[in-house]
């Protein structure tokens, strides 16, 4: 079954509780020239999650650019047999990995994120603010 980004942000978001605990989500935050596919918020802590169905190797790119602002990064792709390559890099970059299900309809963390080395406190309490302060206009871009 094919499946659209948007499709597989949508199933995914109704899957997070499962994963993450006391969360707000927040969806197509603005940083610097990107968008933050999902931010979710949890106690001052940030992770990121971008959605790919295809290229993860522009995923990687922004999910990098992410960690100046997230305590942790995630790439999400629909469930497939994941190359030697890509496992090497996200863990390397510390980048966690979601994959969605689309038989079962669920959402497994298949590699643990680290903590970002690359976080500067300064961006993270700008974006925080940011969506603090505008929480509906980031609230649910894909109910």
């Amino acid at each position: 079954m094919k499946i659209s980004e948007i499709e597989l942000t949508k199933k995914v978001k109704t899957k997070l509780n499962s994963l993450f605990d006391n969360f707000e989500i927040y969806e197509e935050v603005g940083l610097f020239n990107r968008n933050i596919d999902m931010l979710l918020l949890s106690n001052q802590t940030i992770s990121s999650i971008e959605f790919k169905i295809n290229d993860w190797k522009k995923a990687i790119e922004q999910i990098d650019d992410y960690m100046l602002v997230s305590d942790y990064g995630y790439l999400c792709m629909p469930q497939r047999k994941i190359s030697e390559k890509l496992t090497k890099i996200l863990n390397e970059k510390g980048i966690g990995l979601l994959l969605y299900n689309h038989i079962d309809d669920n959402v497994t963390e298949e590699i643990s994120p680290k903590i970002s080395n690359k976080k500067i406190d300064y961006y993270q309490e700008q974006v925080i603010n940011k969506i603090i302060t505008n929480k509906e206009l980031y609230r649910s871009c894909y109910a």
